[in-house]
């Protein structure tokens, strides 16, 4: 078991935590167990050592008692813990998620043990990371924060980077963003510091705005990497950096990121690391509208990823292979949960009207306000596929002052971008 101190604060942190799930108040416990407010609230708050009958009382009351297995505990933390994090961080999500399976039949037991803000974090950072069992989320998330003053420094900081991945899942780049950044210089783990730099870059990169920050944040990252020889975490940081050389159309430093990223994915066998790195190939390619070269980057593999299915989609779309562009569509259509961002799901209901044919005021109308959209989120992919779309359009109805006004607009972005 824990020393005293330690022992006190699980104690008291058990007792807030049960309380705040049940809704009673302090007060409320008082009555229920014949304790003064301010003895429980020092209990609470690890203040006070109370003794071993008055603690089983109190949980008794609030019908939490602790538990203890010590060989079911050592398997915790000495074992469990290190394997699912080093999945979580190296981004083996697989793994981590065979790894979840592995511990939910413990549930009942952990959430009552000494070790319970261990197991409720490493759910939540399961379930935030590899996004399975997602619907659960809201309860790990919110369990995690009333837990967070009881936490150590350690498990403070992966909590932040949970929360962050949370923000980010839900396409709150500037939230996340806010959220990290005075945080940065604190964090005593640098593993998890230079994967917060990471993040902010990862957000960044959504922002044609600020692909010059982008880069600087990504840099920071991989300097850490390196200095702690964690060469896949740097060799995923230079991957997500692809994305950034192909929009600013940087080819001989895309060029050479690939040939190195691609060596090292390859040799290590890391196949998240290689189907992120060929999207990114593919993404290039259609940047540079050489769709066939995209098809034929993106038919060696497959990933269940709405970029993946997007860009698919739209190259078969400009080869003119209508056939395969719906398959890929009415595949999404029946597992919409591969979408997570708004614009890739509109850009499909758009790609499907295409190429059904329906190109009427309605069609015209949402293609404008896709494009619209996609300046405004600043997001240059699509920017560009969306002009292209509804330039091509206005033309074919003889807009030609419009199309030309879009087609600038699009130009003095990417100009503003490479120069």
């Amino acid at each position: 078991m824990k020393n005293v101190s330690t022992h006190a604060k699980i104690i008291g942190a058990k007792v807030f935590l049960t309380r705040q799930h049940q809704e009673i108040s302090l007060r409320g416990l008082a009555k229920k167990t014949g304790f003064s407010y301010s003895y429980l609230n020092r209990i609470e708050k690890g203040k006070t050592v109370a003794k071993a009958e008055t603690l089983v009382n109190v949980l008794k009351a609030l019908g939490s008692p602790m538990k203890e297995n010590k060989t079911w505990d050592t398997w915790l933390i000495e074992d469990y813990l290190p394997k699912v994090y080093s999945c979580i961080y190296f981004s083996q999500y697989n793994k981590a998620r065979k790894m979840y399976h592995e511990l939910r039949p413990y549930h009942d037991y952990f959430i009552s043990s000494f070790y319970f803000i261990d197991y409720y974090l490493v759910m939540c950072s399961m379930i935030v990371m590899t996004h399975i069992a997602y619907e659960k989320t809201d309860h790990y998330l919110k369990t995690c924060q009333l837990l967070e003053p009881f936490m150590t420094d350690e498990q403070k900081e992966i909590f932040i980077l949970n929360q962050a991945h949370h923000y980010m899942f839900n396409k709150a780049f500037t939230v996340a963003q806010n959220y990290l950044k005075p945080k940065l210089k604190s964090f005593k783990n640098q593993q998890i510091q230079a994967r917060a730099y990471y993040l902010i870059a990862v957000s960044l990169t959504n922002n044609y705005t600020q692909y010059n920050q982008a880069m600087l944040y990504y840099q920071k990252a991989k300097d850490i990497f390196d200095a702690h020889m964690n060469f896949d975490r740097s060799h995923r940081t230079k991957t997500m950096q692809l994305r950034l050389f192909a929009y600013l159309q940087q080819q001989d430093k895309f060029n050479e990121t690939l040939a190195d990223v691609s060596e090292y994915a390859i040799s290590n066998k890391a196949e998240n690391m290689y189907s992120l790195i060929q999207v990114h190939l593919a993404l290039s390619h259609i940047m540079h509208e050489r769709y066939q070269d995209a098809i034929d980057v993106l038919s060696l593999f497959t990933m269940d990823e709405g970029a993946y299915y997007f860009l698919k989609a739209y190259a078969y779309m400009r080869l003119n292979r209508s056939m395969e562009a719906m398959d890929i569509i009415q595949k999404v259509k029946q597992c919409s949960a591969i979408f997570s961002y708004n614009l890739e799901a509109i850009g499909f209901r758009i790609f499907e009207r295409l190429l059904l044919r329906k190109v009427n005021k309605t069609t015209l109308n949402d293609l404008k306000n896709y494009c619209d959209q996609a300046h405004q989120e600043k997001d240059l992919l699509m920017v560009q596929i969306a002009t292209t779309l509804y330039v091509e359009k206005l033309k074919a109805k003889r807009a030609y002052k419009e199309a030309y006004n879009y087609k600038e607009k699009y130009l003095r972005v990417l100009f503003a971008i490479v120069h």
